[in-house]
């Protein structure tokens, strides 16, 4: 316990001076099960089986049974399947004076059913993510650690039973013969054509960077697009999750934008940034020292025609191109180190909180009470609960409160500006601001207005709820499809203190 606690010290502080983070790894306990174990997905073959009778049985499986996620590639083989059952068997049996090989198998046996107790659907996880913390939730992966206890099983039996009654030559075919049925059975034909497409995805993906390197100074910073959010990005296009970190699997001296944290600072500007025209972009890119664009045109429906046209003709730069449809490189043309900026970049700049002085590059040049709604508010709050993932247009409250804690300490006497609008029964109806003890009300329209909530306090607070008075859900109502619960429009929220 004390190893544990030792080794999330450094998570639990960072967490005490920053807030929790409600942007990254959101689990649910019901996840648990979700992506549980489930055992006869080891003893089943692998969906694309050689033997069309043995994959017809796998997908059958998978088409007709719940639950069915990645644990689809739990499979064991034959070879795997025959450890496991042995494993059971043995961990089934009295035990008894055991050495060597008999006692190692019983060891394994003893891991691999307490795995298999802990990890499968209904196993003891879902007991630790209800009543503990529901953030392990895909068990089925330990899986792999299960399979090599099983063919250690196997092989450990092999010697036991075979070494002593056969000659080495013999027992060497044997076991080479087991071995080569296994590799037949867990492997298909299109692995092959798999592993030939990364190969060389992986070298052209090399090439590209290494000639990067070569044309760009040690430390360069590169602006990747599309933007990507990390960890766990959903697919932009044919881009996974982590396609953008390529430049830091191949390239050693140059710096990218891809990697900062969701819902901290270095991500919010940057996603901002990525909503901004590209001619705005590139301006601040310039101002914040940029060396080039990296763009990766697999992320982009029409393959980056059109994005590629407009940093063309905002640059004036030809791109350094990999070969096909995949990674291009646009450099910057060298600017003055003052760089003087259009209003809209201006603007831009101020928004984002960009500061750049002193060659220094910050990112904290907003207020603590001064809210965007169209930004994420993970970065602008210390914690929040109760609104949905922010909009271009700004952000729908979730549900009927709102509960937000600033960065900073509220003033005693302050004006509390928040832009808002209602949804269908909210329109005409009072929802309410409470700081301290202290409630105000205001009744939201169809249309964002602003609504100045003058508040008083005895005690000094950082915390601030609203109530929506009947959250409704638009598809309840007939407007659309949507299924979230929503009341309140809001735009921003400001915080001006009275003297």
């Amino acid at each position: 316990m004390a190893g544990v606690l030792i080794n999330i010290a450094p998570n639990l502080f960072y967490i005490i001076e920053n807030g929790r983070n409600p942007a990254v790894a959101q689990r649910s306990a019901m996840e648990t099960e979700i992506y549980g174990l489930k055992i006869v997905q080891f003893l089943l073959p692998r969906k694309d089986h050689r033997l069309p009778l043995l994959a017809d049985v796998a997908k059958n499986y998978a088409d007709t049974f719940p639950l069915v996620n990645e644990n689809l590639s739990a499979s064991f083989g034959f070879v795997g399947s025959f450890g496991f059952l042995l494993l059971v068997y043995v961990a089934l049996t009295p035990r008894r004076t055991e050495a060597g090989s008999a006692h190692a198998s019983r060891q394994l046996a003893f891991i691999a059913v307490a795995l298999v107790m802990i990890a499968t659907v209904g196993g003891f996880s879902s007991l630790f993510a209800q009543f503990v913390s529901p953030l392990i939730r895909a068990w089925n992966r330990v899986s792999i650690f299960i399979a090599f206890m099983s063919l250690t099983a196997m092989a450990l039996a092999f010697d036991s039973i075979f070494a002593r009654r056969w000659r080495p030559a013999p027992t060497f075919v044997a076991a080479t013969l087991v071995a080569l049925f296994g590799v037949w059975d867990q492997t298909a034909s299109v692995d092959l054509a798999r592993l030939k497409a990364r190969r060389e995805e992986f070298r052209a993906d090399q090439d590209f960077m290494s000639n990067l390197e070569k044309h760009l100074a040690a430390g360069s910073a590169i602006y990747q697009l599309p933007y990507m959010t990390f960890p766990e990005s959903p697919p932009v296009q044919s881009l996974g999750s982590y396609d953008m970190a390529k430049g830091y699997l191949h390239a050693d001296n140059l710096r990218w934008s891809f990697g900062a944290t969701a819902g901290r600072r270095g991500d919010d500007v940057f996603e901002g940034l990525s909503h901004l025209p590209i001619s705005t972009q590139i301006e601040l890119l310039n101002y914040m020292g940029f060396q080039g664009i990296y763009v990766d045109r697999r992320g982009y429906a029409d393959h980056g025609i059109d994005l590629d046209a407009e940093i063309r003709k905002a640059t004036g730069e030809v791109p350094m191109l990999q070969p096909g449809v995949g990674l291009a490189f646009y450099p910057l043309p060298r600017r003055d180190k003052h760089v003087h900026l259009s209003p809209e970049a201006e603007k831009a700049r101020k928004t984002l909180g960009i500061v750049r002085e002193g060659g220094k590059l910050t990112f904290d040049g907003t207020s603590p009470f001064d809210i965007d709604f169209t930004r994420s508010v993970a970065t602008q709050f210390r914690s929040s609960s109760g609104l949905y993932k922010a909009e271009s247009w700004g952000s729908w409250t979730m549900g009927s409160t709102v509960t937000v804690r600033l960065k900073e300490q509220l003033p005693r006497d302050f004006v509390l500006q928040l832009t808002a609008r209602g949804f269908g029964p909210n329109l005409g109806a009072p929802a309410t601001v409470t700081v301290d003890d202290v409630t105000r009300s205001f009744v939201p329209g169809p249309q964002f207005q602003r609504f100045d909530l003058p508040f008083s306090t005895n005690e000094s607070t950082d915390t601030i709820v609203i109530t929506v008075p009947h959250p409704a859900v638009p598809k309840d109502l007939g407007i659309n499809a949507d299924t979230r619960l929503l009341g309140l429009g809001l735009l921003d929220l400001k915080v001006v203190a009275q003297h």
